[in-house]
């Protein structure tokens, strides 16, 4: 049995691309724009703009009863899987820093986003998974996972 955790807005508290974002598009809109033009695609789009930013891994606010989960649970998962649609460099990053992850995988060609995130655990050989998300960008993985926790920014409840 395997656990696959989503990042942003569900291990950490935020989505830290849409906050650079949002700060590049207010601060100087015409870097965004520079950025936008000479991308190859989304995921090199949301790569080019997180690492316009020193991210440290011990200043993200990381979401306290997902981390409680996984420790009190590890012993029911072969393997603790980070998932997400983040470009992978970053998601590497967090995943070292917690410490609490098997293997750690985020976007680079494909965007490891709904659906695609299935597509990739079946290429992995993992069909049988718990998933812990957050958003309906998730609703494929919940309907295809054994057993699904939503953080919904108190609290983890069952997805049925």
């Amino acid at each position: 049995m395997v656990l696959v955790v989503d990042l942003d807005g569900t291990l950490i508290k935020n989505d830290l691309f849409l906050e650079r974002l949002v700060y590049i598009s207010f601060s100087n809109p015409l870097v965004l724009f520079w950025i936008w033009i000479h991308s190859k695609n989304y995921v090199d789009f949301k790569t080019r703009i997180l690492r316009k930013f020193i991210i440290k891994p011990s200043s993200v606010i990381y979401n306290e009863l997902v981390l409680k989960y996984i420790a009190d649970n590890r012993h029911l998962y072969s393997k603790v899987i980070l998932l997400s649609a983040s470009p992978h460099f970053y998601v590497e990053k967090i995943a070292i820093w917690t410490g609490q992850f098997d293997l750690y995988y985020g976007s680079s060609v494909v965007n490891l986003k709904g659906i695609k995130k299935v597509d990739f655990l079946k290429a992995l050989d993992i069909e049988v998974f718990d998933y812990i998300g957050n958003s309906k960008d998730d609703l494929p993985i919940y309907s295809r996972a054994r057993r699904g926790l939503n953080f919904n920014g108190t609290e983890l409840c069952e997805v049925l």
